[in-house]
């Protein structure tokens, strides 16, 4: 099963506010997973840098 989702980014915390708002960001969030009889399998790769 694989999946992705774009990313955000909290501007303003509502924990400290009441009034929260975020942006989305050009970066992608992937995951590949392999669903078990007894559960989850999968890995995390992280890529970052300029580009």
């Amino acid at each position: 099963m694989r999946a992705s989702a774009s990313s955000a980014v909290t501007v303003v915390n509502a924990f400290a506010t009441g009034v929260g708002s975020a942006i989305g960001i050009k970066l992608w969030t992937r995951a590949e997973v392999k669903l078990k009889g007894d559960g989850i399998e999968g890995e995390i790769r992280v890529r970052g840098g300029a580009g």
